[in-house]
């Protein structure tokens, strides 16, 4: 699946804080996957200004990313239980649409 860094941000920010011992192997597993590479600082001018990460979008090609099936569940079940709750935003809103397919 083809994710731009805010969404891939975006999705480490939803994860459950807690869980289960595999929940957590799953949530450490999409960390590695999803979080910007040593490459992408320089090819993205990623930095911190004042505590915000920040970078040039206009940059921002994409990366496809493999999620199993387990990873992608993980995603979804989050969305869902914001959307449940009424807590999407503008940018969680995206990805739930991006990932209810």
């Amino acid at each position: 699946m083809k994710l731009f860094l805010k969404e891939r941000l975006g999705i480490l920010q939803i994860l459950p804080e807690k869980g289960d011992f595999a929940q957590m192997t799953i949530k450490a597993d999409l960390a590695k996957k999803l979080s910007a590479k040593q490459e992408e600082f320089k090819d993205l001018d990623i930095r911190n200004e004042n505590g915000v990460t920040m970078w040039n979008p206009e940059k921002d090609k994409g990366k496809e990313i493999e999620l199993t099936e387990l990873e992608e569940k993980m995603i979804k079940d989050a969305l869902k239980e914001m959307d449940s709750k009424k807590e999407l935003t503008v940018e969680t809103a995206e990805l739930f649409k991006k990932f209810d397919k």
